[in-house]
């Protein structure tokens, strides 16, 4: 529990329109930092003109210029001054392979990078490491309640050692905090949004955090991809999306949405103080929870809501949940003093393998306050207390569904390769009874695959969980021949367009609800159909195109 596109790049962003004052620069402009041998009075154009600190860069590049960082470890605190621009976004990076540190010991501020409404930036090969003091911060990006942010990269980056204290093992209360990676969304309109941040290959790890979280986007933040992280030994939640805690003053926007955190390795993310997951959905609003691993936390997963409001249409397919202290997934809002809760969102196609460790009775899948949510195709391997679920009777709740999920417990057989604790391999045997087992009605996502990559409908029927048992790796959804679907505009108002490449003769167009029930159908006699969706309730829909022997999926969001 937490106490306390422009246009696109990556799988999706939102579309937006912005005004900006262009400052002229030449995509070729680069320039350097040489913390032994530079000096700040230099023009920074070369190796033997070059800066001598990170913040001389960071208050002097220009859009469309990389900085050179040469290796060396750097005693600054940096408060970032300059943006990039559309197309042309500022770069800091290593020099090279050199190994670029930026160390907190000694210095007097409380974050080692800060910035506040600054856009069109990329930083990567870096370490940060040692800021020990009460709310240190490793990275921090701010949007003011007047500002923006818009297109922001992390990548390659390692964080560490970024404590209220050095001493894992002292008890915190509310008051200590530190937050190695903290973004907030202050922004009061929906043009005010953080949008479009990337973090990615990211190492977070060793952070003594107190009551916050090692990786945390909070408030007005509309577009988002955390993915292939490895986050592990922090002393608390390891990545958190969050809403509901009045960072924006509007609390219709208050919320980390339309975003995807995937392919992450979450694990030994624990707290002394409360049950700490691996990734946390906490008020947050449609995003989607793909293909992470996450063992030996708190809790793998947890999607809740702790203040008064919603978390709604979380998706939550194709991750791996084993070896952790209590549940492998949490949903719900937990307490009756507020009226948080959980609605609107889908679990499917994840395996649960002998969580629960410490027998708390909490088994694999705990649910709390929870409603209208999906729960199918899933694998419970529950250990030697044979708990698979656990519904607390915390109101309200109403329509929640389960169905073609398998049940085992040991030394029952589910087909695993390995079901062996602390490094199991989970991928299903020839023989398995999770093979061909799951819904065979259930709508695949646009490029969704199984956990490792593979298509993810082998034969006629899905496998139950996060592995498909058969040959290939490639983008799943095509089951009979080769196409594309397209879909726009995404998130979409009032029409929404659906093209298909590829395809001779007509295309018959099915959509659904988040609960899998058909909410329009139409028939075109070519490639390309437009719905008018204006009568849709807001939220998630999936798509489903058939033309001849060819069925390919997809979503968007209304």
């Amino acid at each position: 529990m937490k106490a306390d596109m422009i246009f696109p790049r990556g799988r999706w962003r939102l579309f937006i329109f912005l005004l900006f004052t262009f400052q002229a620069a030449s995509a070729q402009d680069t320039f350097y930092v040489d913390g032994a041998n530079g000096n700040d009075g230099n023009p920074g154009t070369g190796l033997t003109l070059a800066w001598r600190t990170i913040q001389k860069a960071c208050s002097s590049a220009v859009p469309g210029s990389t900085v050179y960082i040469t290796g060396g470890v750097y005693h600054e605190n940096i408060v970032v001054e300059v943006s990039g621009a559309f197309n042309n976004p500022i770069t800091f990076r290593n020099y090279n392979a050199d190994s670029v540190i930026l160390d907190g010991t000694g210095t007097s501020g409380t974050t080692m990078i800060s910035m506040t409404d600054k856009s069109f930036l990329v930083f990567e090969g870096m370490t940060i490491r040692n800021l020990i003091k009460q709310d240190a911060q490793g990275i921090l990006v701010e949007c003011s309640p007047e500002g923006y942010v818009n297109s922001l990269e992390f990548r390659d980056l390692s964080i560490t050692h970024i404590g209220w204290t050095d001493n894992p093992l002292a008890l915190p209360l509310p008051a200590d905090n530190a937050q190695p990676f903290i973004v907030y969304g202050e922004g009061s309109t929906a043009q005010n949004a953080v949008m479009d941040v990337e973090i990615s290959n990211c190492r977070v790890f060793g952070n003594i955090t107190g009551f916050s979280e090692a990786v945390s986007l909070d408030g007005n933040i509309a577009g988002f991809n955390i993915s292939n992280n490895i986050v592990y030994d922090n002393t608390n939640i390891g990545i958190d999306v969050a809403g509901n805690y009045g960072v924006c003053s509007d609390p219709m926007l208050d919320h980390a949405r339309e975003g995807w955190i995937t392919d992450n390795t979450c694990h030994d993310n624990i707290s002394l103080y409360a049950t700490s997951a691996g990734i946390y959905a906490d008020g947050a609003q449609t995003v989607f929870i793909e293909r992470n691993r996450c063992y030996n936390n708190g809790y793998g997963i947890e999607v809740g809501c702790e203040m008064d409001g919603f978390s709604s249409h979380i998706t939550v397919t194709d991750n791996l949940l084993y070896g952790n202290l209590e549940s492998g997934m949490a949903v719900g809002g937990y307490t009756t003093q507020t009226t948080g809760q959980v609605v609107l969102s889908l679990f499917r196609n994840n395996t649960f393998f002998m969580n629960d460790v410490t027998e708390t009775g909490s088994g694999e899948l705990y649910i709390t306050k929870a409603s209208d949510c999906w729960y199918t195709n899933n694998i419970f391997y529950a250990n030697e207390q044979g708990i698979h679920y656990v519904l607390e009777g915390i109101l309200p709740q109403a329509d929640n569904h389960f169905d073609y999920n398998g049940m085992f417990q040991t030394p029952w057989d589910a087909g695993f390769v390995n079901p062996v604790l602390p490094d199991p391999d989970l991928h299903l045997s020839e023989g398995s009874p999770c093979i061909d087992t799951g819904d065979p009605s259930t709508q695949l996502f646009q490029g969704e695959t199984d956990f490792q990559g593979s298509y993810r409908i082998v034969g006629n029927t899905i496998d139950q969980g996060a592995y498909e048992k058969g040959p290939g790796i490639g983008i799943s959804g095509l089951n009979g021949g080769s196409s594309a679907i397209s879909i726009f505009p995404n998130p979409a108002a009032d029409f929404v367009t659906i093209s298909m490449e590829g395809i001779q003769g007509s295309m018959a167009v099915a959509v659904f609800d988040i609960r899998g029930e058909r909410v329009i159908t139409g028939v075109a006699g070519r490639d390309r159909i437009t719905l008018d969706i204006s009568t849709l309730t807001p939220g998630l829909y999936f798509v489903q195109v058939v033309s001849g022997n060819k069925t390919m999926t997809g979503k968007f969001l209304h």
